[in-house]
Order: structure tokens, then C-alpha cells, then sequence
């Protein structure tokens, strides 16, 4: 995330001297932000290649990666189950997530209501099923995500300063 001037300024008065204007941070790089002083005190420089988000597979001797479908990349990834929920004997996956703590500026990050990518005809996690399609409406962020296996399997859901959330799985 890239942070706008005000936020900068509010956190340091350091920014304040530096962005006195904001057409001038919106051309600035980081050098032009931070002095040599400050530059020098950096330990590593990460670069991110990607934001989305991928299953890493282990084929025994090597790891391959796969990105998920894009219905899958509306919001942060935070909880999975992996279990065989169609009963094919191949793992599918339940993915949950979103994300409520950023400022009123950038808004939350919610469109995540719970999916459910399903193995199907020997092709692991092809068959992607929504909340209309699977029956689990997890809305919410979620914090917690647990799966109990019994006669009744179910699933629980805990969300952030809300209630615990029960789902019966059917088979």
C-alpha cells in the first residue's frame, strides 16, 4: 500500500518538511522522500513480484506454483481448510479471509465471503464453488476457521468483534 501524504505527515514530522506539496509526492521517489541519512539506516529492499494469491504444490521434487481463480483474489487469503469434501479422494480447500484494519481512506477489503475450490475428475481444486453454490455465507473477517470432523461434520467460523458462526457440512 502506498501511503498518501497526510499519512505520512501524521506520522512523522520529518514528512512534513519533505511534502510540502502534493503534486510533488505524487512524482517523488524514495529518494527524493528519504535522505542519504535515512537511506543508509534501510537493512534490505524487498520487491514484490506479485500480490496474488497461489497454492504451492509439492510434486516430490520440485514445488510449483499456481495462482488461484480470480474470483479468488478479491480479498486477503487469512484461513484455509484442506480436506476431501467431496469425497474423490483428492484434497479440496475452503478459503476465508478479509481484512476490516485499514483506515477510512482505503476502506476494508471484504468481497470474500468464503469459496470453496473442490477437485473434480482427477484435477485438483478445478471446480470452484461460491457461497451460493456451496451454502456457506462467511461474512465477515474472518479469524478463525476450524472444521470437526463426526458424524455431523462441521465447520466454525470466528469473526472479528463478532459471533462465532456454525456450519453443518452435508454430505
Amino acid at each position: 500500500m502506498i501511503n498518501n501524504p497526510d499519512d505520512l505527515v501524521g506520522q512523522s514530522s520529518y514528512f512534513a518538511k519533505k511534502l510540502k506539496f502534493y503534486a510533488s509526492f505524487s512524482y517523488a521517489s524514495i529518494e527524493d522522500i528519504l535522505d542519504s541519512t535515512m537511506m543508509n539506516r534501510i537493512d534490505y529492499t524487498f520487491h514484490t513480484n506479485t500480490t496474488s494469491s497461489y497454492i504451492l504444490w509439492n510434486n516430490g521434487d520440485k514445488f510449483e506454483w499456481e495462482k488461484l481463480p480470480e474470483s479468488a483474489q478479491v480479498s486477503p487469503i487469512k484461513k484455509t481448510i484442506v480436506r476431501d469434501f467431496n469425497n474423490d479422494t483428492y484434497p479440496d480447500v475452503l478459503l476465508a479471509g478479509n481484512d476490516h484494519t485499514y483506515d477510512i481512506g482505503t476502506g476494508y477489503y471484504d468481497a470474500n465471503k468464503g469459496i470453496i475450490l473442490l477437485s473434480k475428475d482427477d484435477r485438483p481444486l478445478s471446480d470452484l464453488k461460491t457461497p451460493s453454490q456451496s451454502g456457506l455465507m462467511l461474512h465477515g473477517m474472518v479469524e478463525s476457521l476450524l472444521y470437526f470432523d463426526g458424524d455431523t461434520p462441521l465447520i466454525i467460523a470466528g469473526f472479528n468483534r463478532d459471533k462465532v458462526e456454525t456450519f453443518y457440512f452435508i454430505k
